[in-house]
């Protein structure tokens, strides 16, 4: 069972910065310097999610070596979570111009890695404000390095799409649904 480790506001920096960077490998004072907290605080919050099995230790000579246990189902649903409050913002921007914001592929069920997109499908009749605004985001500091795949359609051309692309439909119906408007009787 994991300890309450993960509720900890240091524990939360550092595995947000080994999550950003899955593949990589750190030594302690690497992910101290790059989460901003003290060296002891990161060495103490570093033994506890190693004992806890959310990351993996390697020690060669003096030096020790921290990297993410992607194996591990916890981290997978951390990673989940990491991402969607990354795209919070943008989904909280969209929501005036848009009907229904959904995430799939690797982002939205954890396997992603420093190079994978951010794939969004998107319904809305004002695709040129939606455009506007994802690409306003894309340039902000929270998601260096990552570049946003919006699959940008109408309500009429969803109903088509279906039938055009199986495969496709499939998949972005297991992603996450990020905000979805509610329908008004009223309105129909």
């Amino acid at each position: 069972m994991i300890s309450n480790q993960l509720i900890s506001t240091h524990a939360q920096k550092v595995l947000q910065f080994l999550l950003m960077h899955p593949a990589k490998i750190y030594y302690e004072r690497e992910i101290a310097r790059g989460t901003k907290i003290s060296y002891g605080s990161a060495n103490n919050v570093l033994r506890q999610l190693c004992k806890e099995g959310l990351i993996e230790k390697k020690s060669e000579g003096r030096m020790c070596y921290y990297s993410l246990d992607a194996a591990n189902p916890y981290i997978r649903e951390f990673k989940i979570l990491s991402n969607l409050a990354i795209l919070e913002p943008l989904v909280e921007r969209l929501k005036p111009h848009t009907r229904r914001i959904i995430l799939y592929g690797s982002w939205a069920n954890g396997t992603d890695s420093e190079e994978s997109d951010i794939d969004l499908f998107i319904v809305t009749s004002s695709e040129d404000k939606v455009r506007s605004i994802i690409n306003k985001f894309s340039n902000s500091s929270r998601i260096v390095n990552r570049k946003i795949q919006a699959v940008i359609t109408t309500l009429a051309d969803l109903l088509d799409q279906d039938e055009k692309d199986k495969v496709f439909a499939k998949e972005v119906e297991q992603g996450k649904i990020l905000w979805e408007k509610e329908i008004n009787e009223d309105n129909l």
